[in-house]
């Protein structure tokens, strides 16, 4: 099952009727953002976000699956701003895509740490980034 995020923390009430429905995988998704498909600012773990996008809401989400004996799949994602899909990602430079990889490259590795913190199963990558990847 995916959580979509909330403005807030989750608790036992939010995570058992997933078990009741069988679920025994939850994927996390904490968004990153990104101002449109050419930029290579990326903005990720900020004030505004809702918690469950950053780390210490991501921190609690995984925390309250374990507990109910759901592993927990990471998985970082891209936002690009007015739904732009990921896949067009495509920068217009190789010093724009230097950037981006630096950028991404914190990113993912912050919630790399917290997956390893706290004994996540399993971590995505690259979700849907189809240029980034072959570029």
């Amino acid at each position: 099952m995916s959580l979509v995020s909330i403005n807030g923390e989750i608790d036992s009430t939010n995570v058992l009727p997933l078990k009741e429905v069988g679920a025994n995988w939850g994927a996390v998704i904490p968004f990153a953002f990104m101002p449109s498909h050419t930029s290579p600012k990326l903005s990720f773990d900020l004030k505004w976000q809702w918690k469950g996008e950053r780390v210490e809401g991501t921190r609690n989400y995984i925390r309250e699956l374990h507990s109910q004996g759901i592993s927990v799949m990471v998985k970082p994602q891209i936002w690009i701003g007015h739904g732009t899909y990921t896949g067009k990602i495509l920068m217009e430079s190789e010093e724009d895509w230097v950037k981006l990889e630096d950028n991404y490259r914190e990113y993912i590795l912050a919630f790399a740490k917290l997956a390893a913190e706290e004994n996540v199963e399993m971590i995505c990558i690259g979700t849907e980034l189809k240029h980034f990847v072959e570029d």
